[in-house]
């Protein structure tokens, strides 16, 4: 079966899938396969949607209602805890940022902070590096970023590929 995303089906044998429907079938496929490994405590999910700049409050207000509507009495139902709008365009922007990408930025740091995982200082001081280095340029070239983490004794072969 193929799928068009927001599109119609022109063939037989494929179907029209939405964002919503991709949203749902992600967060089922998340949901089951901690069912499978015997997990009880399910990972949360919160929905972030971008160019709130483009929405009005009406939009975003049946937007997050549809979701909600769309996620109510499915076995992951729990598993969504929030919903939220953000104006991508202000990010990485200081005092102009969008606060809703502040809030969201700081919940992932709180998260990672948790984390029991061993890091190996010369990654620490690699992003550390990365983190002084974001506040004049917040995007960086991967070629400039493989030179930070040599300088960092990375091997430049353990970085993620892009």
């Amino acid at each position: 079966i193929l799928w068009h995303h927001e599109g119609q089906a022109s063939k037989e044998g494929e179907m029209c899938v939405t964002t919503i429907d991709l949203l749902l079938q992600w967060m089922a496929v998340i949901h089951t396969s901690f069912l499978k490994d015997g997990l009880s405590n399910f990972p949360k999910v919160a929905i972030v949607g971008t160019h709130s700049d483009l929405l009005n409050a009406e939009d975003k207000k049946k937007i997050k209602a549809e979701i909600e509507f769309k996620c109510r009495d499915r076995h992951f139902e729990d598993v969504l805890t929030d919903i939220t709008f953000v104006d991508n365009t202000t990010a990485g922007k200081g005092e102009m940022e969008d606060q809703a990408i502040t809030d969201i930025r700081k919940g992932c740091q709180e998260f990672v902070s948790k984390l029991e995982v061993a890091t190996p200082t010369s990654w620490v001081l690699f992003r550390k590096v990365l983190s002084s280095i974001a506040g004049e340029h917040p995007v960086i070239s991967y070629s400039n970023a493989e030179a930070v983490a040599r300088v960092c004794n990375i091997s430049v072969k353990s970085l993620p590929s892009v």
